[in-house]
């Protein structure tokens, strides 16, 4: 008769090394007596495939997410110098891995930067994982970009992975960045100087490949400056910088966007498009 044992054994082997089993005990009678086998199963690999498993879900729960957001291919249209000019400088950093900090105005398109560098570098087949600095509670950030352990805090049921665990081989958007808490900085500086982190309540460090890019539409070095924001970190996001124009400065460009939303949403009511008059022209310049 075979008995599955209910609960997990910890086998401690030779050099104190641990592992983790689950155990059958078969009973077995002959003339000599009564005897009792024990099989032991690892279950190291099938914790590393269910942790796995478990980030993979993550991961397809939040591109699920991000792609039902989604409004367009996130073209950039842009014919005036000054927006050309920063597709040259998305065309010259794409292929690297070099960290990259998006200036501009609220509103600018700082996102549709990020996400044509990360999809034309060589990360493109992994996912971008946005972050949106501002927006998260300060209490709860630290959480969000580096994960916990169960019991980590009041409320930490369960533990959870980290949005850089979640961008591991692929890229970062920290959106907002002059937002995070002074306190947090140093962590973050952790992840680029070295590619590793420590989750809330974990004494495990964690390496991670991730490429950052981040952005703000705040004046980060007078932040720093002010004390408001770390010089250091500053310096370390700052390596290749991308200003953004407003589109007010942008020429002719109003009138490229409006006339391309035109085609799409007349074409999407069956209509034939109509085109922008001078006068339209004029008035949304």
């Amino acid at each position: 008769m075979n008995t599955f044992l209910p609960d997990v054994v910890k086998v401690i082997g030779s050099e104190e090394k641990e592992t983790l089993n689950e155990g059958t005990i078969s009973k077995y009678t002959s003339s000599e007596g009564t005897f009792y086998t024990l099989i032991l199963r690892n279950l190291e690999e099938r914790i590393k495939a269910d942790e796995k498993i478990a980030l993979l879900t993550s991961k397809t729960a939040y591109l699920e997410e991000e792609i039902q957001e989604l409004t367009s291919s996130y073209g950039i249209l842009a014919e005036d110098p000054s927006m050309v000019q920063v597709l040259n400088l998305i065309e010259q950093v794409a292929p690297t891995d070099a960290t990259v900090l998006i200036n501009g105005e609220t509103g600018t398109g700082k996102e549709l930067v990020a996400r044509a560098i990360h999809k034309a570098g060589s990360r493109s087949s992994k996912p971008l994982i946005r972050v949106n600095c501002g927006a998260i509670p300060a209490n709860l950030i630290e959480s969000e970009l580096f994960g916990h352990e169960k019991g980590a805090f009041t409320g930490a049921t369960t533990s959870r992975k980290g949005r850089f665990l979640l961008a591991d081989r692929g890229t970062i958007f920290l959106d907002e960045i002059g937002e995070l808490p002074l306190d947090l900085q140093p962590k973050l500086l952790r992840v680029l100087q070295e590619g590793e982190f420590d989750p809330l309540g974990s004494s495990e460090t964690i390496k991670v490949d991730v490429r950052i890019i981040a952005a703000t539409n705040r004046d980060l070095l007078n932040y720093a400056r002010e004390k408001k924001f770390r010089e250091d970190l500053y310096y370390r996001l700052n390596v290749f910088p991308v200003e953004v124009p407003p589109l007010r400065e942008r020429g002719n460009d109003i009138c490229l966007i409006a006339q391309e939303m035109i085609n799409k949403f007349s074409a999407k009511l069956g209509k034939e498009p109509t085109l922008l008059s001078e006068n339209d022209k004029a008035v949304l310049k």
